[in-house]
């Protein structure tokens, strides 16, 4: 869910170098939001955001997000499928559709995004439907 909103917006070429980085600091939402309370928690992220651009709109979204994800009950309802991640900040068609491809393993082809969808077909037709 963080590479989707990183990715909103900006190539994924922008987001490869710096997300391991992103991750390695923060590798889930209560470190993120453990991070984003200290002193400079809020700073870095910027630092780290601003090559991507919207960086203040991202820090929002990344904090709401993940302090969202924190109060949801788990399992969800849907745990087959990702559609409990709808009611999260800035988690929209995208994410539920990379969540259920990549996470659930849903191999449609009627994904919002053409790359998620060729990436299906793809998958499909190299037998990798696994």
């Amino acid at each position: 869910m963080v590479a989707c909103i990183l990715l909103n917006q900006t190539h994924g070429r922008q987001v490869r170098p710096m997300i391991s980085s992103l991750l390695a600091r923060a590798p889930g939402p209560a470190e993120f939001c453990r991070w984003m309370q200290t002193v400079n928690g809020p700073k870095d992220l910027q630092t780290l955001l601003k090559p991507l651009g919207f960086n203040q709109r991202r820090q929002r979204t990344l904090t709401a997000m993940s302090d969202s994800f924190l109060s949801l009950e788990f399992p969800p309802a849907d745990v087959d499928n990702a559609q409990w991640a709808k009611s999260l900040p800035g988690v929209g068609p995208y994410a539920v559709d990379s969540l259920d491809i990549f996470r659930y393993g849903h191999l449609r082809t009627t994904c919002t995004d053409t790359w998620l969808n060729d990436y299906v077909k793809w998958r499909i037709e190299h037998g990798r439907n696994q």
